[in-house]
């Protein structure tokens, strides 16, 4: 199997560069772990997906059918926080995992005989929709998130950027890569080397720190799903789609609770998995 392979707003957004209305996105149009591998980024070729699948603090999963090897029973034990949606806003709360078995059609061979399902069936005991689960292990709070509503669905290609303004912080998300002709049809482009960015102005200094990183996007970009305080510390905290191909999902979040001293956020937990 392919594994490897996805209450009110209160901050001010400022200029959104070239933006087009896509799909119910605006799509930024445009030609870390640590910080030498940002700045190693910057000067090289991006060599691996970045953040990593594996390495990271915290645990995530997603409320969906997964395949076998996408979640486990044992993580119905476990303790988690769901940044959840509401016909309001989005807000935190304390989830009860349920996990129940599920057809794969690519794997399983009877769909009439339950004891041979392979798939995982997600799910909370939440009324609202989970956008990403997160292990308790972040000390989060349960209550509403103050969040911007204009930077959901956001695609930022190379050359491309957005400035906002979230707690009287001042930051700007751009991307940096290389647009080239596809060798199998020279009309249409490919994107390769692709970094996103974010950069803010805190307490009379400037950060700049890398985000996301991938060597090429197959019919995939990278997208901002949720900007936000879910940690309630007044910084900006992140769920971003860091998946480089059509067939992934894969959120990650980002937390400036665990963000280093010369970092704005880290990126804290991710979810890969592979559509049905």
């Amino acid at each position: 199997m392919l594994s490897c392979l996805v209450l009110l707003a209160c901050s001010k957004t400022g200029k959104i560069r070239e933006d087009t209305i896509v799909k119910n996105r605006i799509r930024i149009e445009g030609d870390s772990l640590t910080q030498a591998y940002a700045e190693k980024e910057k000067k090289d070729f991006v060599r691996s997906l970045y953040p990593p699948a594996t390495g990271l603090p915290l645990k995530a999963i997603i409320t969906r059918t997964l395949h076998q090897d996408e979640a486990s029973k044992d993580m119905e034990n476990m303790k988690w926080y769901g940044l959840f949606k509401s016909q309001s806003g989005y807000y935190v709360s304390s989830a009860v995992l349920v996990m129940r078995p599920a057809y794969d059609p690519m794997v399983d061979l009877r769909e009439d005989d339950e004891s041979t399902w392979t798939g995982w069936d997600v799910s909370t005991i939440n009324i609202d929709e989970a956008i990403i689960l997160i292990s308790r292990d972040a000390n989060l709070k349960s209550g509403d998130v103050k969040y911007d509503p204009k930077l959901q669905g956001i695609v930022i290609r190379p050359g491309g950027s957005i400035d906002f303004e979230f707690n009287s912080i001042k930051y700007k998300l751009y991307a940096e890569g290389e647009v080239i002709n596809a060798e199998w049809d020279p009309q249409e482009k490919v994107i390769h080397n692709y970094r996103l960015y974010l950069e803010a102005e805190m307490v009379g200094e400037k950060k700049t720190q890398l985000l996301a990183a991938t060597p090429f996007l197959d019919d995939a970009e990278f997208e901002i799903m949720f900007v936000g305080d879910i940690d309630s510390d007044g910084i900006v905290d992140l769920v971003i789609n860091t998946h480089h191909h059509y067939n992934i999902y894969r959120p990650t979040v980002y937390l400036s609770s665990f963000a280093g001293r010369q970092e704005i956020t880290r990126p804290v937990a991710l979810h890969e998995s592979v559509a049905y």
